[in-house]
């Protein structure tokens, strides 16, 4: 950890937003209005450089070799360049929306690789910002939609058209930060006592995560989301200080942070980012400080079951889970990997083994459905095939029968 109880000569003011690039990470320095570079690959971090002449920064992203500043107070977004040289401005767009009654205030900033870039404005709830890099409006992109009340639905029924006019009309919640993964995918953080606090939105602003309950109860309060190489999802919950680490199918691998003063937990959570090497940043707007985690030994190995399975190698996969299991035979989540695992491997009956050993009734629904269908399939043959004996065998019972009782009218007769 390193902030103002340190005496090296960084001291942050209420830093607001992080991002990293290799081993230099760049913060959002707030109250200070300016922008500080550290290298995270020494122990403790070093100060690099600082870029003075801003106004209240809030949000900073990386993109090659450009980092981008939401520079609030300037209602302006800053690009800079590695050494943290201004190397261009993005001005203010010109749209309806930013009148003086809402005034255009850029909180946080995200570029995709196409160029296109996306602003969380101050007071705007129809979603993103998205400009181009000369401050072109292009759109409202992925507002967070309201849903109905069914009893203000059936009283509007018996209103006026003035009286529907003048009752209060609920409103979209602004997002909260933001990044853009390598597939120019949106994600996006929504810090609401409700789901879909994390999204990832498509081209069309529509969300396209299968789970939608990120965090673990109403109180969670998530205000950052980041991803890293393995779309691998760390959201940041402030409420509790806690980091949720999500694999890219919706499973929950692991949960660590917490409250307080000691390193290593927070008082005001802010920002996370992911390093390449699989270290993650956080930054506390009270403490004022930057935290790094690593991968314990544990983590590591879990992370690489999940890699491997991601990438198509189950039989690896399954063995890397087996070594989770033997290292901590309580971890759940195990035990549906190695069960996944043998699914795709066509081993259905040990795949519900471990399905049920992890008390997972949806993955264990799934194999038996597929092992009952193949344990039919096999069957069929053998019942088709016995009818159709069945059948041959009354056709010529019936012949015989037949000629029988031709002969006995023959001997009457």
């Amino acid at each position: 950890t390193v902030g103002n109880k340190r005496a090296d000569g960084i001291a942050f003011s209420t830093p607001r937003d992080v991002a990293v690039r290799g081993d230099v990470c760049y913060i959002a320095d707030t109250g200070a209005n300016r922008v500080v570079a550290l290298d995270i690959g020494r122990t403790p971090p070093a100060f690099l450089w600082e870029s003075t002449g801003f106004s209240q920064p809030n949000g900073v992203c990386v993109l090659g070799d450009e980092l981008y500043v939401a520079d609030t107070g300037n209602a302006r977004i800053v690009i800079l360049s590695p050494d943290g040289a201004e190397k261009d401005t993005i001005p203010a767009p010109d749209i309806e929306a930013f009148t003086q009654q809402v005034p255009y205030s850029p909180k946080k900033v995200g570029v995709d690789g196409n160029g296109r870039v996306y602003v969380v404005c101050e007071n705007i709830t129809e979603g993103f910002v998205e400009i181009d890099k000369e401050g072109n409006f292009i759109r409202y992109f992925g507002a967070n939609r309201v849903a109905p009340n069914p009893f203000e639905r059936f009283l509007s029924r018996f209103l006026t058209k003035e009286q529907r006019a003048n009752r209060y009309k609920p409103t979209p919640v602004s997002y909260s930060n933001l990044t853009v993964d390598s597939e120019n995918f949106v994600y996006a953080a929504t810090a609401t006592a409700a789901d879909k606090q994390v999204q990832r939105l498509n081209t069309q602003g529509l969300n396209v995560l299968k789970r939608t309950d990120y965090g673990d109860d109403a109180y969670t309060k998530i205000v950052d989301v980041a991803i890293d190489g393995d779309e691998n999802i760390f959201a940041l919950d402030t409420a509790r200080g806690r980091v949720f680490v999500y694999n890219s199918l919706g499973d929950r691998l692991a949960i660590f942070g917490g409250t307080g003063d000691a390193a290593g937990v927070f008082r005001e959570a802010a920002a996370l980012a992911c390093a390449d090497d699989g270290r993650i940043l956080v930054i506390d707007a009270v403490k004022n400080s930057l935290t790094v985690f690593a991968p314990t030994e544990f983590g590591a190995l879990v992370l690489e079951a999940n890699r491997l399975y991601v990438e198509g190698r189950y039989p690896e996969a399954a063995d890397t889970w087996s070594e989770v299991l033997r290292r901590n035979a309580n971890y759940r989540l195990a035990y549906t990997g190695v069960g996944r695992a043998r699914q795709m491997e066509r081993k259905l009956e040990e795949a519900m083994y471990y399905f049920k050993k992890g008390h997972d009734r949806e993955n264990y629904s799934l194999a038996f459905e597929e092992y009952r269908n193949i344990v039919m399939n096999d069957a069929f043959v053998y019942v088709a095939a016995g009818l159709i004996g069945a059948l041959l065998a009354l056709w010529l019972l019936r012949r015989r029968i037949g000629r029988f009782f031709t002969k006995v009218r023959d001997f009457v007769n």
